[in-house]
């Protein structure tokens, strides 16, 4: 997760991602706020709402980690430059 957004192709402000033995399994990130299978067994195993309620988990940590910053920023006096 970043503090802000940069201009950068594929780097996005807070992105999260599952992992299992090694293997990338789901992602998300703040463009597309949905969190994805990485695996055939998992798109074809798991059912929609597993996906949707992992969506909003993922928002919420999301919006958790803005919060959170924007606390230490202001605490550390650091400012959006």
């Amino acid at each position: 997760a970043l503090s802000k957004p940069v201009d950068l192709p594929g780097i996005h402000e807070f992105t999260a991602m599952g992992l299992m033995n090694n293997q990338q399994i789901d992602y998300y990130d703040s463009v597309s706020k949905k969190k994805i299978p990485k695996q055939d067994w998992m798109r074809e195993k798991l059912p929609a709402d597993y996906w949707e309620k992992g969506t909003q988990s993922r928002k919420s940590k999301e919006q958790w980690f803005k919060v959170n910053v924007d606390i230490l920023m202001n605490r550390m006096r650091h400012n959006n430059t």
